[in-house]
């Protein structure tokens, strides 16, 4: 099936599971280029993996029923597995790069899981001269990242002064960033309360603050 018939049949779901903002923005980007009817998802429950996510599912006037404590994809999963006992059908629209290792425990419980990579994450090429410039200059105080590709990105594009850059303390949106980040070689590395951008702009302040 390819991914426009899973949108066509949208309404053969029990849940969709959005894991980022961007999934939910292509999701109904792509509801209004097909002129899918909104009441095609009336029977459909949706499942968000925080609260940034619950935000922007929002803006589209739906509500999550799931919102894990755990804000990650192994916290969806671990809590919906707790909540829903009987087998569903579940639609997750993701980027080409999103991490999939929990669509094998939903299938061993029964459920069925339909994926569907809706968006492409590209590799930002950074202006050498630029980062030369900054690098040389050494006055980072703290790194910031919103997601693991944002952290593979970085450390493929700058080699030259990766043990600087791995002293830095970092600021990561979740645990998925952060264990990247770890096995990217970073050494300071923390998590701000939530997995949300609003909750590490409050945790620099704090941090510099004192």
């Amino acid at each position: 099936m390819t991914i426009l018939d899973k949108f066509f049949k949208i309404n053969q779901y029990d849940w969709i599971f959005f894991t980022s903002s961007n999934a939910v923005k292509y999701f109904f980007d792509i509801m209004n280029l097909l002129k899918i009817d909104i009441r095609s998802l009336i029977d459909i429950k949706f499942a968000v993996v925080g609260p940034s996510t619950a935000d922007t599912l929002e803006q589209y006037g739906i509500y999550a029923v799931i919102i894990p404590e755990k804000n990650s994809g192994q916290g969806l999963t671990e809590e919906f597995l707790t909540l829903i006992k009987n087998s569903q059908r579940i639609f997750i629209p993701s980027s080409n790069i999103a991490n999939t290792d929990y669509d094998g425990l939903l299938k061993e419980s029964g459920h069925f899981i339909d994926r569907a990579r809706i968006y492409r994450t590209h590799r930002v090429k950074y202006n050498r001269e630029i980062t030369d410039i900054v690098l040389q200059e050494r006055t980072i105080d703290m790194i910031t990242f919103t997601s693991l590709s944002i952290v593979k990105n970085l450390t493929e594009n700058i080699n030259t002064a990766g043990e600087y850059l791995r002293g830095i303390p970092v600021v990561c949106i979740g645990p998925v960033t952060a264990e990247t980040a770890r096995n990217c070689g970073f050494k300071k590395i923390v998590m701000a309360e939530e997995a949300t951008i609003q909750s590490m702009l409050e945790f620099t302040r704090d941090y510099f603050q004192g």
